[in-house]
């Protein structure tokens, strides 16, 4: 009765054996393909995490920078560069951007009035490499200052206002920067005050004149610069 039971047993753990076996071997390809990427997506995972990637304008190129906070079997990297949001179809950098190098890369090539997107490409030890969706950042063309429209010719514009109580503006522009006199006289040719004599700036500007305590009546201002002179009339009228 014993050998019986031993046997029943013996051949019970064969059929369980090859049952599994079977089982092993008929499994779909695709199951096998699954897992494979499973492990391998998971053995990829937080081989690295970036503390920066940021881009800047710089010598008349883009600077990309960025940071490690942690890396595991990291070789180098490679960057990629689009316009605006078109597809990140041209790699920047000539040889592989070593783990143990500067993390920067300056793109000269570059054009400043366009805007550019980047992203980072991480290549692993075993040869291995993917793009990282979380290394992408994009930058405007800088704004172009708009240049000064400076005046072409020397003028002295009327005062305003005209007649005048008191005060009034006096207003005129220079081409190039010059050494300025201006001067306000009474009919009689009499100096009664210089408002400037003084170097000053190409552009526009503008002067007060304050009557006050002179006799009301008719007087003359007369601007020299640049062996020029420009003279008007001005009257002053008391309440």
């Amino acid at each position: 009765m014993k050998k019986i039971v031993k046997m029943i047993v013996f051949w019970g753990i064969i059929g369980l054996v090859c049952a599994l076996y079977f089982i092993q071997c008929t499994r779909s390809p695709v199951e096998n393909s699954e897992s494979e990427s499973l492990n391998k997506a998971t053995s990829v995972q937080d081989t690295i995490i970036l503390s920066n990637f940021t881009l800047t304008y710089d010598n008349g190129g883009v600077l990309i920078e960025w940071g490690i906070a942690f890396e595991e079997n990291v070789l180098g990297f490679h960057l990629w560069r689009s316009e605006e949001n078109d597809s990140f179809g041209i790699r920047i950098n000539p040889a592989l951007i070593p783990l143990d190098g500067a993390l920067s890369y300056l793109d000269l090539t570059a054009l400043n009035n366009t805007g550019y997107c980047y992203q980072l490409e991480v290549v692993y030890l075993d040869g291995a490499s993917e793009k990282l969706v979380h290394a992408v950042a994009c930058i405007s063309p800088p704004e172009v200052a708009e240049k000064e429209v400076l005046p072409a010719s020397f003028a002295l514009s009327q005062n305003y206002p005209n007649p005048f109580n008191c005060v009034t503006t006096i207003q005129f522009v220079l081409p190039t920067t010059e050494y300025v006199q201006m001067t306000v006289y009474s009919m009689a040719r009499k100096k009664v005050s210089i408002l400037i004599d003084d170097p000053l700036s190409a552009g526009c500007h503008c002067v007060r004149f304050d009557a006050s305590g002179l006799d009301e009546g008719m007087y003359l201002c007369e601007l020299k610069a640049g062996g020029e002179t420009r003279v008007i009339s001005m009257l002053y009228v008391k309440d």
